[in-house]
């Protein structure tokens, strides 16, 4: 620009000023324009800017060319809505167009930068002195901080009164200055009721000390974030709250009271609850409590799975739960899983896991589906019973029962076994009439047969004892060579007819044990008969007694039929027999399982040893010796023959009562005490009995 141009622009400007000033000081007219805070600019009547201050190119975001730059620059402007608002319509086009003052109108700017800006023009028209229109002159105020403060005070206030947190606020004395649709939902007390009173009436009287220092600390500018206690509501329940109370300042950032924020955290706390007392539950249980993924990884793992399966909670979670599954059960998992996403639940499913060791496991499966706050199906959880015990136990029924069916079907044949040949003999001694003695033959062939079948009902009669627990021990400080002899003289009608060779080898000195001497050679004869059934004709037995340190130990061997190794300790088990390829062994499979609840109420164990079938066996019996057995002594002779009673004994007469209801027993007793040289006399009832003895 020349300097003469520059010279009418300025000419033109003060001609502007002056014409509509109320003094004639131009320069101080446009000194104060200068200096005004507000944006101030004017315009000839074409609209060329001729005149602006620094406020005004603050706003424009440049200096306009003085003389060529329009009104308007190079804002692009909107309405208040954000449509854009066309130049002609804009207040200082009106203002040039019409020559008269446009109040009222805000509009949006858009400065070079692409910033906005929320502005009130206040355009003037300026006529000369001569009232000539000479331009116009525009005051802009800047009005978006206050807008946006505006609206962010109504963005607060429809927060505060739609936030379910109760928002409260609170003057350093204590007083509720204000107060939400939060906090009437939550405490009760409408606003009206609460604005005005003190905070203490939302405060127990166990907490009440809480406020003074509550409002110390504030005072001090502090923030209390996540307090949680205990409030009272207007009905005067109690409710669990988190509180956050904040200080707030005025203008000059004076304290002038407190903002508290309280939440609702009871079903929180409820949960919190639940699940300590659920997770304490999960960790004490002994059954195995697992959950995992719906791709089968573990997530959670608690004490029990540790005790149920071997690994620990770090072994375990992270890894697959196939590591429990063994191979051929592995088709089980995909199967499971499906239910599981499907909603469905597996109870009481019985299957087989694998322990750390390698161990097989019989347990029970519940598995149910594990579902998130949205209703979705994110894994399983998994309760696992070892019932390796229960399994153990019904199979031990299953085998009690057979062994039962077994016992009883030996028990038949048993008992039919010596029938046989005693009505054979009854009816040979039929036919054969009184009138001569019967031959030595057929009472041998009766007495064994009475015999055996004696010896079944004995085994009967102890198994009622054991199953009843009413075996008793009449004990007494014995020689167990004693109750050797015995059992060997109870023993030699069984081994001596099958031509067995008995071997006996006794300690030097006295083994004195505690003990009941009949169930002691009861326990021996068991044995030496076992070994006598067990044994081909022709066979060994051997019975040895001899000390180890505090016990006696008697072994019993023969070189029989054996015993396969999987029986070795079943064979102690009631109704159980030795199984042998010759064939069913006689007997009720009683007799073991006898001798060793004897030796148990004696103290005492057994064991039995095989090399295997065909290969003989032993039976090792230890007792505890007595103190006395410390310092050895002669043991006494075993005695190998039974010297039976005094003869002359037997010709003493005597008056005998018999009492019984069986008359065949009583008469048949009678008989052979009569024939013996005693006067009986019978009674079949108790009453008569009674009669007869007075």
């Amino acid at each position: 620009m020349d300097t003469a141009g520059k010279e009418d622009q300025d000419a033109s400007a003060e001609a502007l000023l002056s014409g509509s000033a109320p003094w004639d000081d131009q320069q101080t007219w446009r000194r104060l324009f200068e200096q005004l805070p507000a944006p101030v600019y004017a315009c000839d009547p074409a609209g060329r800017v001729i005149f602006f201050n620094a406020a005004a190119a603050a706003l424009w975001g440049r200096e306009p060319r003085i003389g060529h730059d329009l009104w308007c620059g190079s804002w692009h402007i909107f309405r208040p809505d954000g449509s854009p608002l066309p130049l002609e319509q804009c207040p200082m086009a009106l203002t040039l167009r019409d020559q008269r003052a446009v109040c009222d109108m805000e509009i949006v700017i858009e400065r070079p930068d692409g910033t906005r800006r929320r502005v009130m023009p206040h355009p003037q028209p300026i006529f000369t002195a001569a009232g000539v229109f000479a331009g116009a002159f525009n005051l802009l105020l800047d009005i978006t901080d206050y807008k946006e403060a505006d609206e962010l005070r109504g963005r607060l206030t429809a927060i505060i009164h739609s936030s379910d947190d109760a928002i409260i606020s609170k003057s350093l004395d204590g007083i509720i200055t204000s107060w939400n649709n939060g906090a009437e939902r939550l405490f009760g007390y409408t606003a009206q009721e609460a604005i005005g009173r003190p905070i203490a009436i939302l405060i127990p009287d166990d907490r009440i000390d809480e406020e003074p220092e509550v409002l110390a600390r504030i005072r001090r500018g502090e923030t209390i974030d996540h307090y949680e206690t205990i409030r009272r509501r207007k009905d005067g329940s109690m409710v669990n709250i988190s509180l956050t109370v904040s200080p707030m300042t005025n203008a000059q950032g004076q304290i002038t009271g407190a903002s508290k924020i309280a939440r609702d955290i009871s079903e929180r706390t409820d949960a919190d609850h639940a699940r300590t007392m659920l997770a304490a539950i999960v960790q004490s249980s002994d059954d195995a409590i697992v959950s995992k993924d719906l791709k089968g990884f573990i997530t959670s793992w608690n004490r029990g799975a540790e005790r149920l399966f071997g690994y620990t909670a770090e072994e375990a979670i992270g890894k697959s739960i196939t590591m429990l599954i063994p191979p051929e059960r592995i088709a089980e998992e995909p199967q499971v899983l499906s239910r599981i996403v499907r909603g469905e639940s597996t109870e009481h499913f019985e299957t087989i896991r694998r322990h750390k060791s390698g161990a097989l496991l019989d347990i029970s499966l519940t598995v149910s589906p594990i579902i998130n706050a949205q209703g979705k199906i994110i894994g399983a959880s998994k309760i696992a019973r070892d019932i390796s015990e229960r399994k153990r136990a019904e199979k031990a029924l299953i085998d009690a029962d057979r062994r039962k069916d077994e016992f009883l079907a030996t028990l038949a044949h048993e008992l039919r076994n010596p029938l046989a040949p005693l009505r054979t003999s009854l009816e040979y001694l039929r036919q054969s009439g009184l009138s001569a003695a019967p031959p030595t033959q057929v009472i041998d062939i009766m007495g064994r047969q009475v015999d055996h079948m004696v010896r079944l009902i004995d085994d009967l009669l102890e198994i009622s004892r054991i199953s009843r627990g009413t075996i008793e021990l009449r004990q007494e400080t014995l020689h167990l060579s004693d109750a050797v002899n015995d059992a060997v003289e109870i023993s030699r009608p069984l081994i001596e007819p099958r031509g067995h060779r008995l071997e006996i080898s006794l300690a030097p000195d006295a083994l004195q044990v505690l003990g009941d001497r009949v169930r002691l050679a009861q326990v021996f004869a068991n044995l030496l008969n076992n070994a006598a059934k067990f044994t081909p004709p022709g066979g060994t037995i051997r019975l040895s007694l001899e000390r180890h340190e505090a016990e006696a130990v008697v072994r019993v061997s023969d070189t029989g039929y054996g015993i396969a190794q999987d029986q070795l300790e079943t064979i102690f088990e009631m109704f159980t027999q030795v199984r042998r390829s010759t064939g069913a062994a006689s007997g009720l499979g009683v007799g073991l399982s006898l001798v060793r609840r004897l030796l148990q109420m004696h103290g005492g164990t057994v064991q039995a040893h095989s090399a295997g079938p065909g290969l003989g066996s032993e039976f090792i019996v230890r007792l505890p010796l007595t103190a006395a057995a410390a310092q050895p002594a002669a043991a006494p002779p075993l005695l190998l023959a039974n010297p039976g009673p005094d003869p002359a004994a037997r010709m003493v007469p005597r008056r005998v009562l018999l009492v019984d209801d069986n008359r065949d027993a009583v008469e048949a007793l009678a008989m052979l005490l009569e024939s013996l040289g005693h006067e009986v006399h019978v009674a079949y009832n108790g009453p008569d009995g009674l009669a007869l003895a007075e």
